[in-house]
């Protein structure tokens, strides 16, 4: 059994703040020096009402959006976050009920940072391999910027808050295929679907009719005989 990743939805804030900014903000911060070392060149920043529950949100909407996928054959949820809207209820129950999905379909969060794609993704191959479930919508948003002091120049600098929605699936419907993309205003694909495959640790893109299986020599095949038995006694 395969697991594909049917398509992927991003949101990002309307808010940016670049370099430029934090440096009129901050004269005495090397912006060029974490240009250089980090490639940050600018992030974006939820407005005083938005959580990572709404960046969710519209992720899934651009998800869902790009793919034929139906949201009600989804069989579970997969939230990842550090930045909750509530310590109860978990967001991705939040979310189960935005999209009015059925009882049966499980949720549950998890809380990591710049690994929880990650292993996330390894969470919903598991759920998928194993038989347990076909299709899993995993998501990622954070809103770190509410919990960044303003002249933190460590984490100012580097983060920033969005959201990406993923669909996880049992099967390819269409490997090999061009993946899709929604632009954004700002610039850049927000959503794409195709069918890339997991691979043990890895996910590759190559479509699986052009994959070839290492295949054994017939005398690989052969029974080994234990040396105490090679000369054929007992």
């Amino acid at each position: 059994m395969k697991t594909h990743i049917e398509a992927i939805g991003c949101y990002f804030p309307e808010t940016v703040v670049t370099n430029e900014d934090l440096k009129l903000e901050n004269p005495s911060w090397d912006m060029d020096d974490v240009q250089d070392k980090a490639g940050v060149l600018k992030r974006y920043i939820v407005t005083p009402g938005e959580t990572a529950l709404d960046l969710a949100i519209r992720a899934c909407e651009k998800l869902f959006k790009n793919t034929t996928d139906d949201k009600n054959k989804i069989d579970g949820i997969i939230f990842c976050t550090q930045s909750p809207d509530y310590i109860m209820p978990s967001n991705s129950h939040l979310l189960h009920k935005h999209l009015d999905l059925g009882s049966s379909v499980f949720a549950f969060d998890i809380n990591l940072a710049c690994s929880g794609y990650v292993y996330g993704l390894a969470m919903a191959n598991a759920f998928i391999v194993s038989g347990l479930a076909r299709r899993i919508l995993f998501v990622t948003a954070e809103t770190y910027s509410k919990y960044i002091h303003a002249k933190d120049r460590s984490a100012r600098v580097l983060f920033g808050d969005g959201a990406a929605a993923t669909l996880l699936r049992k099967g390819c419907r269409s490997a090999g295929t061009t993946p899709k993309a929604n632009g954004s205003s700002r610039g850049g694909p927000r959503a794409t679907s195709g069918c890339w495959q997991s691979r043990g640790a890895s996910w590759s893109r190559r479509p699986i009719s052009r994959r070839r299986s290492a295949r054994p020599s017939p005398g690989s095949l052969r029974p080994r005989r234990h040396p105490a038995n090679a000369s054929g006694s007992t």
